[in-house]
C-alpha cells in the first residue's frame, strides 16, 4: 500500500502522457513525443526505484504487491504497451517506417529509461533535468536515427 501511495503520488506526471499518447499520433512530431515520453519515464522510475526495491526484498511483499496491482487494473506493462500503441499508430500514419517494429522499439525505449533511472538511483546521483533531457533526446535519436 506504500508503494501504491508513492506511485500515485509520483504518477501525475507519466500517467497521464501514458494514458494520452493513443490521441498523440499524428500530432507534434514522433521525435518530441518521445523525447517527452523518455525525460518523463526517467525520472518517473528515478524517483520510485528505492520503493521499487523494497516490495522485492521479499516473496510474500511481492506476491502481496503484484496481487493489489492486478486487483486495480495496474502494472508495469503499462507504459510499454502504450508506447507500443502509440508508434504503431504512427507507423500506420506513415510518420515511422512501415518495417518498424513498435513493441520492440517500446521495448527499447523504456527499457532504457528504466536502466537509466536504476544506474541514477545506484550512485545516489539523480540527473540534473537539463542532463535527463538531453540523454532521453540521446535515447530517442538511437532509436529513430539522426534528426
Amino acid at each position: 500500500e506504500i508503494f501504491l501511495s508513492v506511485l500515485a503520488e509520483q504518477m501525475p506526471g507519466l500517467e497521464p502522457l501514458i494514458r494520452g499518447l493513443a490521441e498523440r499520433a499524428g500530432e507534434g512530431s514522433v521525435r518530441g513525443n518521445l523525447e517527452e515520453l523518455a525525460d518523463t519515464a526517467i525520472a518517473f522510475y528515478t524517483e520510485t526505484f528505492p520503493v521499487a526495491m523494497s516490495v522485492y526484498s521479499t516473496q510474500s511483499l511481492l506476491v502481496a504487491h503484484r496481487d493489489r496491482v492486478h486487483e486495480l487494473g495496474g502494472g508495469p506493462h503499462l507504459p510499454l504497451d502504450a508506447l507500443a500503441g502509440y508508434l504503431d499508430a504512427e507507423r500506420a500514419l506513415g510518420r515511422i517506417g512501415a518495417d518498424a517494429d513498435p513493441q520492440a522499439m517500446a521495448s527499447l525505449l523504456v527499457g532504457a529509461c528504466f536502466h537509466h533511472a536504476f544506474l541514477a538511483t545506484f550512485a545516489g546521483d539523480p540527473l540534473p533535468d537539463e542532463e535527463r533531457a538531453r540523454l532521453a533526446a540521446r535515447l530517442v535519436a538511437a532509436l529513430l536515427g539522426p534528426v
